[in-house]
């Protein structure tokens, strides 16, 4: 797929989601994850909601995604242990500012981390700075492994507040939700290739 920004290029407002065990190691992973955010080239005026141990993982996403939508574009849900490089959100901004046959839903990065997850193999990937993700590519998908289930972007996504507000709900990491949601033939999924994010539980 050919990339076709928006003109003329504008800035993207997005809101932070982020749960936290609430632990002394998950505490200095949050204030890791937020010092690499906010060092970046992110942008500074975002507001971040954080979810605590009293809830569950599924509630406090659920929870969170919900205020996380309030005046942001789009919303970025992390999990603590993800460290972002200095630049990374103009290269993001493309993406989600691209033009495409539907309106792109949910935007992922690649990964560098985790020995589970893709350690930035580029290729055998749709070449481009972004291709659309289909249900069976599995092949392309940033967190897979032969055997276990096809996960999307478990720790770090992007999602538009439009599509949260119409799926009703905060999907966990597979992508067989999202095949049958009746939405799926309104929305697409993204990755932006060109965006490498480290999970990386320190």
């Amino acid at each position: 797929m050919s990339l076709q920004l928006s003109d003329p290029f504008r800035p993207v407002t997005c809101n932070v989601f982020v749960a936290t065990r609430g632990t002394d190691k998950d505490l200095t992973l949050l204030d890791r994850f937020l010092r690499s955010l906010y060092t970046s080239d992110f942008p500074k005026k975002s507001q971040v909601t954080i979810m605590g141990p009293a809830y569950g993982l599924d509630e406090a996403r659920q929870l969170g995604s919900q205020l996380a939508t309030r005046g942001a574009e789009w919303i970025l849900m992390s999990d603590t242990d993800i460290v972002v490089p200095k630049e990374w959100w103009v290269e993001m901004t493309k993406v989600l500012l691209a033009a495409t046959p539907k309106p792109i839903g949910i935007v992922g990065p690649r990964f560098r981390g985790v020995p589970h997850q893709q350690d930035v193999k580029f290729t055998d990937n749709p070449q481009g700075p972004m291709f659309e993700l289909g249900y069976y590519d599995s092949d392309f998908l940033p967190y897979h492994k032969t055997g276990d289930p096809i996960y999307l972007f478990d720790g770090f996504t992007l999602f538009r507040s439009n599509f949260l507000a119409e799926t009703g709900f905060y999907p966990d990491a597979g992508i067989g939700w999202f095949v049958n949601l009746p939405q799926r033939t309104k929305w697409c999924v993204m990755i932006a290739n060109n965006v490498v994010i480290d999970h990386n539980k320190g």
